[in-house]
């Protein structure tokens, strides 16, 4: 009944959104399959229907349907058939997950298995394998299941620290792959996927997404547990990071936002409401193709884990006697507009941001120089750049795909094979655009760039670059970095107290820019004041000047994040998501038309320019 085209769902012939929540009961909360309530259970059905969703996510805990290794509990496998039919009475789509590495605190493995690595251990892999067919068997009959979630935050059932090095993907990937084929085996046209948590995408706990066999992959995202420098809930780095996260995952698979949320014990309702705003509508904008809250309502049990993550109980879009928090009717607002979103027919992206071959390394060797997470940091400000600069801008992994760009940028490049150097090449000679960025003993590149090196030196604390008639404050990191002097290049500007070189090169149809320090690594900062971000896009905004790049939009406000379209109508428009809030003012120019504006707070607009 539910199938992928073009990276979002189809019922049947008709697109759908998933759009709803992540369910445990209230009264229950994970004890909800022994401690049977269907009564509680109807009655939030029903008024999730109320409110107009279409999806919820259950959580299946291993110990309780398999008390011991192949034996199954009779009760909670009835319990599970009839949830899934209570479900359906109220047009309820459901996707199940089968192992829990992480809910709220809790993590829950079978009974007996104590101690086994349930990843490198074959015999758990084929346990686990049994399971999964045996809980689709019972799965399979309903028509309102949208997919089967093959575990949520699996990572957290990982051994120890050392088992999330590179090394053990293998495993991983072994490991998905002998559960997604139980679950096609019992039923084929079944879609299947995982819940990965935010260090899959920023680090590499080993759950790459590029050696996941799933249909689509899921993205857990909450800004508070980011490692970023994000400085509050109501902050654009906040309302970004999110996005950025299916917009990086998209590279990869269709992708879907399964957990998104904020603890009311921590910010305030209508703070929590703005974030809502802005994170759907500019994570639909960023590839996402499904959003389901965590969680539909606070939690009155005290039960495990609840007893030691208090704070956990206060993530419901409605409060424990069902009385609405301001976030839901946000989250309805943007259902409801998903339909005319849906019409909206976007430009593809002309700006790639490649996503190195060393970012998931094969061999440990390659990670030696900088860790996945400096190279993430640098993505994610680089990707908050480009987007302050109205630019559809998206991800991408194989490097063959660069011709598809008019710029290409590689933030903080490290370790480039000689495939990738190669492409490179060849993308700048036929008239590419490209940004590098380098993120340490970068080497291979400097015919692209041209350059030739001078020296080796430490990275100095922090200062300044002064570039384009401006200051850039340059955050510490650690490190060394090579210093430069041209080579057919042109000198654009210098840094710090050993004045480090940026330079700009032409060689025959097209333009690179190279900055050899990390640059958009040192902006993750906590105080990154209001000017200096204003001072770092305009650094942006004259780098895609100078490579060439010819601009669709532009907009003197830096809060908005603006993507051109074609409406019902085919006429020419803007979706705009303001990333501030508070009431942002600005100047659009497209179309050769200007067009005042006025933005409000965390919400989205059309902006239609007729001819």
């Amino acid at each position: 009944m539910y199938s992928l085209k073009n990276g979002y769902f189809y019922k049947g012939d008709n697109l759908f959104f998933p759009c709803g929540f992540n369910y445990m009961s209230s009264e229950t909360g994970f004890q909800i399959w022994k401690d049977w309530k269907p009564h509680f259970i109807e009655r939030d059905m029903v008024e999730i229907s109320k409110h107009g969703f279409n999806t919820i996510r259950i959580l299946l805990l291993w110990p309780d349907f398999e008390p011991s290794p192949g034996k199954y509990s009779k009760d909670v496998l009835e319990h599970l058939d009839e949830f899934v039919r209570i479900a359906g009475r109220y047009n309820l789509n459901l996707i199940p997950t089968l192992f829990i590495g992480w809910g709220s605190g809790g993590r829950w493995g079978p009974p007996g298995c104590e101690g086994r690595d349930i990843f490198k251990d074959k015999g758990m892999v084929e346990l686990q394998a049994s399971h999964a067919r045996k809980v689709t068997s019972i799965l399979k009959s309903h028509k309102n299941i949208l997919a089967i979630d093959i575990g949520s935050e699996p990572a957290s059932l990982l051994l120890s620290d050392s088992d999330r090095g590179t090394i053990n993907y293998r495993y991983i990937e072994y490991w998905a792959g002998e559960i997604v084929q139980a679950i096609k085996e019992e039923a084929p046209d079944c879609l299947v996927t995982i819940g990965t948590d935010h260090t899959s995408c920023v680090r590499d706990n080993g759950f790459r997404y590029d050696k996941l066999p799933v249909d689509f992959l899921c993205v857990h995202g909450y800004p508070v547990w980011s490692p970023f420098a994000i400085e509050g809930l109501s902050s654009y780095r906040a309302s970004y990071y999110v996005p950025f996260m299916t917009n990086f995952a998209s590279a990869f698979k269709p992708v879907m936002l399964e957990e998104f949320g904020f603890f009311s014990i921590m910010a305030q309702d209508d703070r929590i409401a703005h974030y809502f705003d802005v994170v759907t509508h500019s994570s639909y904008l960023n590839k996402s193709n499904g959003w389901l809250s965590w969680c539909w309502r606070d939690i009155e049990t005290e039960a495990y884990p609840y007893k030691f993550m208090p704070q956990e109980k206060t993530l419901g879009a409605v409060r424990a006697d069902f009385s609405p928090k301001p976030q839901i009717d946000s989250f309805k607002e943007f259902y409801h507009d998903l339909e005319g979103l849906a019409q909206l027919k976007f430009d593809a992206a002309d700006i790639g941001i490649y996503i190195t071959d060393s970012y998931y390394a094969d061999e440990e060797h390659m990670k030696s120089w900088r860790s996945t997470e400096d190279m993430a940091t640098s993505y994610y400000y680089s990707f908050m750049l480009l987007k302050a600069n109205t630019i559809n801008c998206e991800f991408f992994k194989s490097v063959e795909d660069a011709r598809r760009y008019k710029a290409v940028f590689l933030p903080c490049a490290h370790n480039l094979n000689i495939n990738e150097i190669r492409t490179f090449e060849k993308y700048v000679h036929e008239g590419g655009g490209l940004y590098l960025s380098a993120g340490g003993y970068l080497t291979g590149y400097e015919k692209i760039c041209g350059v030739k090196a001078l020296d080796v030196r430490l990275y100095n604390n922090g200062g300044e670059m002064d570039i384009f008639d401006k200051k850039l404050r340059l955050g510490a990191v650690k490190g060394h970095y090579i210093t430069y002097i041209p080579d057919g290049a042109e000198i654009i500007g210098a840094s710090g107290q050993n004045k480090t070189n940026c330079f700009i090169n032409k060689i025959c149809k097209g333009i690179s820019f190279f900055v050899p320090v990390p640059i958009e690594r040192m902006m993750d900062r906590q105080e990154l004041f209001p000017d200096e971000w204003r001072t770092w896009v305009d650094f942006y905004n004259n780098v895609l000047d100078k490579i060439g790049y010819i601009r669709k939009v532009r907009c003197d406000n830096s809060m908005l994040e603006i993507m051109p379209a074609k409406n019902i109508s085919d006429n020419p428009c803007l979706y705009i998501v303001n990333h501030s809030d508070k009431e942002e003012k600005a100047l659009v120019e497209f179309q050769d038309k200007k067009k005042k504006i006025t933005a409000m707070p965390c919400k989205s607009m059309v902006i239609e320019f007729k001819g």
